[in-house]
């Protein structure tokens, strides 16, 4: 899991406590990376029914309205608005980045493995 620390991190290394959703966790191993820290996924409790974590969406096949597939969703970014989503199209192999809202990314579908998403206009 990454994670974004408040502070200079020092916190967040292995044999801490944080809160997570409430409950105190130990952290087993954590890794400063550019994006913020990783933390071992087993330290987190299991999302709850319709959640799930951003890291969940990297690999989902992204499809259209018509069920058409356009493409996999290769990485995702936060920026300061939102997160984005990086979908890589499956014809012309070129990336295209959406922003992680519902007008765009209506339904998320774990199970099936895929995202259902509508390309803003233009």
């Amino acid at each position: 899991m990454r994670v974004r620390a408040l502070g200079a991190g020092k916190h967040l290394r292995k044999g801490k406590k944080p809160v997570v959703a409430g409950v105190r966790r130990r952290i087993s191993t954590a890794r400063q990376t550019p994006k913020g820290f990783l933390l071992d996924r087993e330290e987190l409790d299991a999302p709850e029914e319709g959640e799930f974590y951003v890291a969940d969406l990297v690999g989902l096949t992204a499809v259209n309205d018509a069920g058409e597939v356009v493409g996999k969703v290769i990485d995702t970014f936060e920026t300061a608005a939102r997160e984005i989503l990086v979908v890589r199209e499956e014809e012309d192999r070129q990336d295209l980045y959406l922003p992680f809202t519902l007008e765009h990314v209506p339904e998320v579908d774990l199970w099936a493995g895929q995202v259902l998403i509508r390309l803003p206009e233009g």
